[in-house]
């Protein structure tokens, strides 16, 4: 056998594996862009009253609504609805601009939740910095979904009280953090819900002469979609650390807090998701 018969050999193995190299990337790309998985968690809390045990929390951020993929849409709202949580919480960037996000809570089936259904704002659900966002909230009050900006929603159950406070957004918005002065009390349990995780930063440290996250029991934040972006944020870091989220994904506690930093069910923006689950969450409250 000649010595040319032997280099094209090698050539054609070189150029096979490279192709099945690039085919089990984009294979990958694929899965994880579109493998959904619910993200089951159990929290116990002596502040929980006792009417909220067992009472189940769905979130899920991050759509990045284009409009052409209502397919992948209706299957997350379907997996959501399935779940037959009683809280759903949706944590912001429902479309991958303004107008889309206008569409998403036109074009959504009707999410279902028995004692209810909220919302807060991402970066881009504003059509511009510090924008008014009264379309946006109309078309979710269509669908009976409240959007919280720097406010918070009281559900009751007996005498049992959770309460939910929705920050605006950090990149676009005016976010205003809870204070040691809020009118929450210690037996009350308290979720404090907003898309950017730049927010841990203003519930774990101090205000004034109590810290704040002694009010807080549950954060939950999108935003990074899991880490996705963090070569860039890791960037962003070495010139102004204070830049970048404290947590980049999955389950953290600190300060008594439990706190969640989900991937995100969605990935159109950008377009790639590498080995990165998109996430629902459902989260099951117990009495301890």
């Amino acid at each position: 056998m000649s010595r040319y018969s032997d280099g094209t050999r090698n050539i054609k193995g070189k150029v096979l594996a490279g192709f099945v190299i690039i085919l089990m990337l984009v294979l990958s790309i694929f899965v994880s862009t579109n493998w959904v998985l619910i993200d089951t968690v159990n929290i116990s809390s002596y502040d929980l009253p006792r009417a909220f045990h067992n009472i189940k929390i769905c979130y899920a951020s991050d759509f990045n609504y284009n409009g052409g993929n209502k397919f992948k849409l209706y299957s997350i709202i379907s997996k959501i609805n399935q779940l037959r949580a009683d809280i759903v919480i949706l944590g912001g960037n429902y479309g991958v601009d303004y107008k889309k996000s206008l569409e998403f809570f036109k074009d959504i089936p009707n999410i279902h939740a028995r004692l209810g259904v909220v919302a807060v704002l991402g970066e881009n659900d504003r059509e511009e910095k510090y924008s008014k966002y009264y379309d946006l909230k109309m078309a979710m009050t269509d669908r009976s979904i409240n959007l919280l900006v720097n406010e918070d929603k009281t559900i009751k159950i007996n005498d049992g009280y959770i309460k939910i406070y929705g920050i605006d957004d950090y990149v676009k918005g005016s976010p205003i953090t809870i204070n040691t002065n809020c009118g929450f009390k210690e037996n009350e349990f308290v979720i404090f819900a907003g898309h950017s995780p730049k927010g841990i930063d203003d519930i774990i440290l101090p205000s004034g002469e109590e810290a704040v996250s002694q009010f807080i029991d549950l954060a939950m934040f999108g935003g990074t979609l899991g880490g996705q972006f963090a070569f860039w944020q890791d960037i962003k870091a070495a010139f102004d650390p204070t830049k970048v989220p404290m947590y980049y994904t999955g389950w953290n506690e600190q300060s008594r807090v439990k706190i969640l930093v989900s991937n995100g069910v969605g990935a159109q923006n950008p377009p790639f998701r590498w080995m990165i689950f998109p996430q629902v969450h459902e989260i099951v409250l117990k009495y301890n």
